[in-house]
């Protein structure tokens, strides 16, 4: 096989991953992207997809904009409510409007989907405040918060210890300190919850509903906390 039918079999891996996936990906109003680049780890959001060509604002540093140089790929997560998808993006240019900056990138490598258990999971303990969330059919009185515990978190949820059963697909009000701040978020169990040598139960948590400001949140304070614990071993 000569190079122009390597370049044209890569050229239609690309195109069939974007058309297998652009279409879910840009249906979440919430899609996140995490841009790899020195060693760091940036979010930022898309703000147009054509094709191959993405166009996403410039991630921040404090209140910089992260400078990306151009003709350079980089490796990128797009973190979605249906998935975790690895790509590539190769940096064409960037350019300023209404004072924000933004850079045009194609797409350089075919978008592969991994299953959201391989999402980077920190094991922490963390004093969790829940209450269940009711139905729309239930009536009921005024559900006061109940104690658990947070054994690990990752992006896409948390692995939450307590006294309770709940059942797939029963959503929760949590609350929580991480890094000293406070967190609200509402999550949904996956499975019924595994019971606990100590007689409690182990819940698979999803957050749901995320704003992209949570996200972003989450990230730092999830690799911060991961930094911390790393100079202590």
């Amino acid at each position: 096989m000569n190079t122009d039918n390597l370049f044209t079999k890569h050229k239609n891996t690309i195109l069939d991953s974007i058309s297998t996936y652009k279409k879910a990906l840009m249906s979440d109003m919430n899609l996140t992207i995490r841009l790899n680049y020195q060693q760091n780890t940036y979010l930022t959001r898309l703000v147009d997809w054509s094709e191959s060509i993405v166009i996403f604002e410039a991630p921040m540093r404090g209140i910089d904009d992260v400078i990306l140089p151009r003709e350079t790929n980089l490796d990128v997560i797009l973190v979605s409510k249906v998935g975790l998808f690895y790509t590539t993006f190769f940096i064409q240019k960037n350019y300023r409007q209404d004072n924000k900056l933004y850079y045009v990138a194609q797409i350089s490598s075919a978008i592969v989907k991994k299953q959201q258990r391989e999402a980077f999971r920190l094991d922490i303990l963390l004093d969790v405040q829940y209450s269940l969330i009711p139905k729309n059919d239930e009536i009921t009185n005024p559900i006061q918060p109940m104690d658990g515990t947070c054994v690990n978190i990752s992006l896409g949820g948390m692995c939450l210890v307590c006294d309770q059963q709940f059942h797939t697909n029963d959503q929760l009000n949590l609350s929580f300190l991480l890094m000293d701040t406070p967190l609200q978020f509402k999550g949904e169990v996956l499975y019924l919850g595994e019971k606990t040598e100590q007689a409690r139960y182990a819940h698979r948590i999803r957050f749901i509903d995320l704003k992209f400001s949570d996200i972003e949140l989450l990230n730092r304070l999830i690799f911060e906390k991961q930094r911390l614990q790393l100079r202590h071993t």
